[in-house]
This record gives structure tokens, sequence and C-alpha cells, in this order.
């Protein structure tokens, strides 16, 4: 009878004590703070930081909603840096277009 208890998981609040912690993506939120968008990777990582915290004291939804959380501002930050790049190489293209060399000096 023991036996089958250990292998039966025990029910918390819906969730199986065998499951997996979701994955915090924080080498993502590194990835985004340190070559993207430092105010929205900041902010990924800290959401990715509190996933395992959260999933230790047996929030599992709120450590669902901080992996998710992380994830978007890690993916929100590559989307603002691609965007602003894009700009800054149409800027420099329309500069060099009607100013000449004279006009990239100024920048």
């Amino acid at each position: 009878m023991e036996e089958n208890q250990e292998t039966q998981p025990i029910q918390d609040n819906e969730q199986s004590l065998f499951a997996s912690c979701p994955d915090n993506n924080l080498v993502w939120a590194i990835l985004c703070t340190t070559l993207c968008c430092l105010p929205l990777g900041v902010v990924a990582i800290v959401k990715a930081c509190s996933v395992d915290r959260l999933w230790l004291q047996g929030r599992y939804d709120e450590a669902k909603a901080a992996a998710k959380s992380a994830r978007n501002f890690s993916i929100w930050g590559v989307v603002i840096a691609v965007l602003g790049i894009f700009f800054y190489i149409m800027l420099l293209l329309v500069a060099m277009t009607f100013g000449g060399s004279a006009a990239l000096m100024n920048l």
C-alpha cells in the first residue's frame, strides 16, 4: 500500500506536485537587457527571477504568469530594438540622400 501512495501524485490547487516548474526565461531576459532594450530587459529579469520562488511557494498560477510576463517583456524588448535600428538606418539613408556626407557629420 505504501508503494501505491508514493507513485500517485499529490493534488494541491489542482496542480500536480510532479509537474515541472515552468521555464523562467531568464536567459532571454538577460540577452534582451544586454543586447536590446535595457528597461524592458530589467523588468523581464525581475519577473524571471520570481518564477522559481513562486513555484516553490505553491503559487503555481502566479509562477506561470510571471514566466509568461518575462517572455513577453523580452519579446517586446527585441521588437523595440529591431524597430529602433530600422528607423535609425532609414534616418541615415534619408540624410545621405538629401544632405550628402555633410549631413552625416552633423548626426
